[in-house]
């Protein structure tokens, strides 16, 4: 996490959310803060607002910010078809 005047800070827990809902939370390090996401089977095709908020403490102030857009794509279903040899005479069906 890093302060407005472009200093890191370590120790502090921020939480993320996807679509307003809440993914889970992460400790800040002098790196940032990371968190891995499982996109859940039932989540729909499209963008998705991710949100990463800090409720503050005594030395800071919540803060809260839409920081990214995650697009999930649905896969296209395949169709296979099977076909067969067949033998039939003039004027019948065959299937």
């Amino acid at each position: 996490m890093v302060l407005s005047a472009g200093v890191a800070v370590s120790g502090l827990t921020v939480q993320f959310a996807v679509d307003s809902a809440v993914a889970g939370t992460s400790t800040s390090s002098a790196s940032g803060a990371a968190y891995s996401y499982a996109i859940p089977p039932s989540m729909t095709a499209g963008v998705h607002n991710v949100t990463v908020s800090y409720a503050g403490n005594a030395t800071y102030n919540p803060a809260s910010r839409t920081t990214a857009a995650l697009t999930v794509t649905v896969p296209k279903s395949s169709v296979a078809f099977s076909l067969y040899a067949v033998t039939g005479a003039p004027g019948t069906t065959v299937t």
